[in-house]
């Protein structure tokens, strides 16, 4: 629990994996049919997410994994975009991402160019 001024923050679901919380949020917007914007980014202070960090990354690719569009998750973002942001050279899945591989396979995005390029990464990394 986090508490500052009159306010308090609880964690909640604390024992929910990372992922199964994407599958939540992927399968509500589908069956409310409205976007879900999130906002995951600390790298950017315009409220917007940046996209490019590690964990944009991570969340877009966990919303791929779900099968959702992670433009309807507020992520503005191109297929080349992130093609470019898993092939730099700094850039490294790390034990964060675990559940995300597992749950590609299968994904509807698939075969989607940027999931590509992050499973190819992960197959040099092994």
């Amino acid at each position: 629990s986090i508490r500052y001024g009159s306010t308090s923050v609880t964690h909640y679901d604390f024992t929910v994996p990372r992922q199964a919380k994407v599958r939540f949020l992927v399968e509500e917007a589908r069956l409310r049919q409205r976007p879900i914007s999130l906002r995951v980014c600390w790298q950017q202070r315009t409220g917007h997410n940046c996209c490019s960090c590690e964990k944009c990354l991570r969340t877009i690719f966990a919303i791929l994994a779900e099968g959702g569009d992670p433009r309807s998750f507020g992520f503005d973002t191109t297929s080349g975009a992130l093609v470019a942001a898993v092939t730099r050279p700094d850039f490294r899945p790390g034990v964060f991402w675990g559940d995300v591989f597992d749950r590609m396979h299968g994904s509807p995005f698939e075969t989607h160019p940027a999931v590509q390029a992050l499973l190819s990464r992960r197959q040099e990394a092994a």
